[in-house]
């Protein structure tokens, strides 16, 4: 997906349910200057 938005290696697209997967990143430390959440 990131070669067909035409971003680079610094991004990372991660697919899930914003309100699950948010949750389990912050947990694990995971910190990000953006972040962008689009409706199903």
């Amino acid at each position: 997906m990131r070669r067909e938005l035409g971003l680079g290696e610094q991004v990372r697209v991660i697919r899930g349910d914003a309100l699950q997967v948010l949750p389990r990143l912050a947990a694990a430390g995971e910190r990000f200057e953006l972040v962008f959440v689009a409706p199903p």
